[in-house]
């Protein structure tokens, strides 16, 4: 557009030089001029349309990626829901054979299991195979773990996310007795508060809100 308004602007004058203003309707400048401007008015639809199309293609490319990570974070639930269910086959077919006459061992055994299918449903993002072995751990020593996902870490990339959940490993490692309640809030300041508290006890022996 620039080198179209000075050819314009140069060949207006040369003209003008050579005939006068008597030669401004009679030599071509005023189809000249409509000229260069239907070309500067064509160029701005050409550039808006383009960046339009530029646009739609980043919001297209935004839309299947969020489509793809829903689908790969559900087939991943689904695929920890189906081995935790594998897992808990053998149990639940020695339960049904025996009618629920379980030893203490089985009756151990179940609670966990119990626990783990609970997670499934409930943890949501706060699972990860590091806190799923720490949250084993801790119910193997005695530990009342509780796994709460309000959405509090929806919004949060992969690397972020594991962030949150390696201090939650960390903090679920040092719990030694008691009842230990993790919930990822959504609506507030922070991400995740975790809380651990013994039987009769008048204040937590952890509380962190991250």
């Amino acid at each position: 557009p620039a080198l179209a308004w000075f050819g314009f602007v140069l060949i207006s004058a040369q003209a003008l030089a050579w005939g006068g203003l008597q030669v401004a309707f009679n030599s071509g400048l005023v189809g000249g001029l409509l000229l260069v401007a239907v070309g500067q008015a064509a160029f701005w639809a050409i550039v808006s349309s383009a960046n339009s199309a530029v646009e739609f293609r980043m919001r297209a490319i935004e839309i299947d990626t969020a489509v793809t990570a829903a689908s790969a974070a559900r087939a991943e639930k689904m695929q920890r829901l189906q081995q935790t269910l594998s897992s808990a086959m053998p149990l639940l077919e020695k339960i049904r054979r025996q009618s629920g006459d379980l030893n203490p061992s089985d009756r151990a055994e179940a609670v966990l299991l119990e626990a783990q299918l609970r997670d499934q449903i409930r943890g949501r993002l706060l699972l990860n195979p590091d806190v799923i072995k720490a949250t084993q751990e801790a119910r193997i020593r005695g530990v009342e773990v509780q796994l709460l996902d309000d959405g509090g870490l929806d919004d949060l990339s992969d690397d972020d996310r594991e962030k949150y959940l390696s201090q939650i490993t960390e903090h679920l490692r040092n719990v030694k007795a008691g009842k230990v309640v993790i919930r990822a809030s959504i609506g507030e300041s922070w991400r995740v508060t975790m809380a651990a508290i013994q039987k009769d006890a008048d204040r937590p022996d952890l509380f962190i809100r991250l």
